[in-house]
């Protein structure tokens, strides 16, 4: 993966200003229609359609303040109930996948709680059709262990997402590193930094598998 800091929190950025560009351009199209719209009805769907666009700002805004924000270390632990609401706004923007938990425990370490998050966002987006998203959070044991778990009609996981979690490198894909791996990246420098192990599932049209340990 490109070592230089700058490079890499500049494709950060670009995938954040991707993510967030629909619903911020819906609330400038909402406004630009209510200075120009005079009919109650269109302006009550007007307001309607801006208020959910905010809500979808505020979401997406949340998510990856856990995801991508800076800070924690493994002694630093965030609660479990929290870090679930994060990921459940998020993807009830997604009705079409269905999110499930199985949770062990009341905290996660923040650079895990922050793999997580990452692992929901590659996991959801290799749902192209949408279908089950199920995670599984357990630190009652000598070690914290996450899994997510993606089963649809179309799961499609691409390769520089594999090879960047698995070796923390995609020095020999410069044309395909961008915006759209960084995600995985940042997993693979956090898993990394802090001792996690990273564990990934064979490639499988019908499923996909993410997983990282820690010691407790």
């Amino acid at each position: 993966m490109r070592d230089d800091p700058f490079d890499f929190a500049g494709l950060l950025c670009a995938r954040l200003c991707h993510d967030l560009l629909g619903p911020v351009g819906a609330l400038g199209n909402g406004l630009e229609l209510l200075a120009l719209d005079q009919d109650p009805a269109m302006r009550r769907q007007t307001l309607e359609l801006m208020t959910s666009s905010s809500a979808a700002v505020a979401a997406k805004l949340k998510f990856f303040r856990l995801a991508f924000g800076t800070g924690g270390d493994m002694a630093q632990r965030l609660s479990i109930t929290g870090v679930q609401t994060v990921i459940n706004d998020f993807y009830a923007l997604r009705p079409n996948i269905r999110l499930g938990w199985v949770v062990n425990g009341v905290d996660l370490p923040h650079p895990m709680a922050r793999i997580l998050a990452v692992f929901a966002m590659l996991a959801g987006d290799a749902l192209l059709r949408g279908g089950d998203l199920d995670i599984a959070v357990d630190h009652t044991g000598p070690t914290n262990e996450i899994v997510v778990r993606a089963a649809g009609e179309r799961v499609i996981f691409d390769v520089e997402h594999r090879l960047a979690l698995v070796s923390g490198s995609v020095s020999d894909l410069d044309d395909l590193v961008g915006a759209r791996t960084v995600p995985a990246q940042l997993a693979a420098r956090l898993a990394h930094r802090f001792g996690m192990t990273i564990q990934l599932s064979p490639p499988d049209p019908a499923m996909l598998l993410l997983g990282a340990t820690a010691q407790s």
